[in-house]
């Protein structure tokens, strides 16, 4: 199995700008892009600036293709009872439709918020509030020609597999598609390979980083404790044809996704 691994670039963040991350990238022969929207590395509320030309430049340049754009799960809460959390939330992901719409990325991709850890809500009331608020997103991103994609989270309201499959039959939108984070999966327990069976007909980004067992990280593929060949044989079992995407967050991030890529491929 051939695999043209795309890479993300959480793990820059903090010290290059998308730009630069994605220039430093494309020099190790990645072409495949996944790009986290926060300050400081882009500014999805400047609209056309000269950054955002210069990123998608940049992407042409090295031949390459902006798979999605993501926002920090942390700053933004689709499972908030609070109105004006939700309303900030929904402002800043159709912001991220239209910077995708710029960038020339082909989806925006959105978790279902965060749970509070002390006060569980009653069953039902979070999950209602987050579909209302999919739907929303899900037909301004139709309107700006993106989709979107639903990512597996450990404290989202729909963390799991089946809870997406719930979640995309209860939302009714086909303009909404996963992307299955291995290590998210592995954070609370899941089977990954089980995990991309349940929703397969709507995967269509894999994010694979390591993690210790019971921990929740995104660390250099061999560095942890997941084991890669039964799930890269479910990728090929499925017969994927989506993106997968090697999403790493270290002191190194560079270094450690080519080192990623280079381990998987040594596992096929």
């Amino acid at each position: 199995m051939l695999v043209d691994y795309g890479v993300h670039t959480f793990g820059f963040v903090w010290n290059a700008t998308a730009a630069e991350a994605i220039a430093r990238l494309a020099d190790q022969g990645f072409r495949k892009f996944q790009l986290l929207a926060s300050d400081p590395h882009f500014n999805i509320r400047d609209h056309g600036s000269a950054d955002w030309i210069a990123l998608r430049s940049g992407i042409a340049a090295a031949g390459g293709t902006l798979v999605a754009l993501d926002l920090p799960v942390g700053d933004y809460n689709l499972a908030s009872p609070m109105p004006d959390v939700t309303e900030f939330a929904v402002g800043a992901y159709g912001r991220a439709i239209e910077a995708a719409a710029f960038l020339g990325s082909r989806y925006v991709t959105v978790s279902s918020g965060r749970k509070h850890a002390l006060i569980a809500a009653t069953p039902g009331v979070l999950e209602d509030i987050v579909a209302d608020c999919l739907v929303r997103l899900a037909d301004h991103a139709a309107a700006c020609g993106i989709r979107l994609l639903f990512e597996n989270h450990p404290i989202g309201v729909f963390p799991d597999a089946a809870s997406i499959r719930s979640m995309l039959d209860r939302c009714g939108r086909d303009n909404i598609d996963v992307v299955y984070d291995v290590a998210n999966a592995r954070a609370i327990g899941e089977d990954p390979s089980a995990g991309l069976e349940m929703p397969k007909d709507r995967v269509r980004v894999i994010h694979l980083s390591d993690a210790d067992e019971g921990k929740w990280q995104h660390a250099p593929i061999g560095s942890g404790q997941i084991d890669f060949r039964p799930i890269l044989k479910t990728i090929e079992d499925l017969r994927f044809d989506g993106d997968v995407v090697i999403e790493i967050i270290s002191e190194n991030p560079l270094a450690d996704a080519v080192a990623s890529r280079t381990r998987l491929q040594t596992l096929l």
